[in-house]
């Protein structure tokens, strides 16, 4: 497998002009970590795979976009994907925004509204939450899955 993607690597690809080349690098590094991704909220492999599909095929378009962007390319490609997974849920309607997600959450405890806020609006890793929140990974993905499973038990 590639090592991690950085912005400078992928810039340098770009510069080449061979924005095919930066696609296949990022999908050699992270399709397989996205696909998992997306089957965590889309079990139909089928329906998984396509949404992969459109992630990738879209991205040329979007270069300049995860370059510039303060995330780093895996939170930015999971940001795009997530997109993806909530239009294909018909989740997302013209005027769905995260604050609806955040009232979703209204009832559930402060802990699990800040590690929805902090991974999905801030783009932060379960790391960097876990040091911030002074606990285990475990403990924020035990509490990022409560505050989904809340969203979408309310979505459904």
């Amino acid at each position: 497998m590639p090592e991690i993607v950085t912005k400078n690597t992928l810039k340098q690809t770009l510069r080449k002009g061979d924005g095919k080349e930066a696609v296949a690098l990022l999908y050699a590094r992270y399709g397989p970590m996205l696909y998992g991704y997306i089957l965590k909220f889309v079990p139909a492999q089928k329906d998984a795979e396509k949404i992969l599909v459109n992630l990738f095929a879209k991205l040329p378009g979007q270069m300049e976009e995860a370059c510039s962007s303060p995330l780093s390319i895996y939170s930015w490609l999971q940001g795009r994907a997530r997109e993806l997974v909530l239009i294909h849920n018909h989740v997302r309607h013209e005027n769905a925004t995260f604050t609806e997600c955040m009232a979703m959450l209204a009832d559930a405890p402060a802990i699990l509204q800040e590690t929805f806020m902090e991974i999905y609006l801030k783009g932060r890793s379960r790391t960097e939450v876990a040091a911030m929140q002074q606990t285990t990974e475990a403990e924020v993905a035990k509490n990022l899955f409560a505050a989904l499973s809340i969203i979408r038990k309310k979505l459904s």
